[in-house]
């Protein structure tokens, strides 16, 4: 379908594009909403080996954005 209902974590039921190519084996389906901003942030700023102390650092800062706590 052009048009795909999914369920999102703080909007409920959102509609959102679908996948404009699909085949009788392979109906894709979206299969997550877009992160919130900031949802992934520690996350990757550890992956590049920033330091939990550093990453508050940025935070008090705002330099970078981190989402709250679910």
């Amino acid at each position: 379908a052009m048009i795909a209902t999914m369920d999102h974590p703080a909007l409920g039921a959102i509609r959102t594009p679908g996948f404009p190519i699909n085949s009788a084996e392979t109906n894709a389906v979206p299969h997550a909403p877009a992160p919130a901003r900031g949802q992934h942030s520690r996350a990757i700023l550890a992956a590049f080996g920033f330091g939990a102390e550093q990453i508050d650092g940025l935070v008090e800062r705002r330099v970078v954005r981190c989402a709250p706590a679910p």
